[in-house]
């Protein structure tokens, strides 16, 4: 929850107050580190189990735990995940990149998601 955090608070200031560059300062090395977390956490979704709705029972089955991923939150962890700083860099100006940093912020949704499911 701390990299969710710490990365929607980031990509609203980076779009807020401008775009820092592809240096390898820590806090962009600290970025890249946080865009792994989540890359290895859509991975980690397509094989968690789950309680099923109806009858509370975890669902073990791979293919069912995929197409419940793919139609829940997938699309939103990959737009936020997608390194497009670094894919779109040169190619595009840079008002672009901070709009494209803004995806980042789709992972809120997700964040109080969470909150709920753990009822705090």
């Amino acid at each position: 929850m701390f990299a969710a955090l710490y990365s929607t608070i980031n990509a609203a200031f980076e779009a807020a107050f401008g775009f820092k560059k592809n240096k390898p300062t820590p806090q962009y090395v600290m970025d890249i580190v946080f865009e792994l977390f989540f890359f290895f956490d859509i991975l980690i979704n397509f094989v968690l189990e789950y309680k099923d709705e109806v009858d509370y029972k975890p669902v073990r089955s791979i293919k069912k735990i995929a197409l419940k991923y793919i139609k829940g939150y997938f699309i939103v962890d990959f737009i936020a995940t997608v390194p497009l700083r670094l894919i779109l860099s040169g190619t595009v100006d840079e008002s672009t990149l901070e709009v494209c940093q803004l995806f980042k912020l789709l992972r809120i949704s997700k964040f109080s998601s969470v909150l709920d499911e753990k009822n705090f």
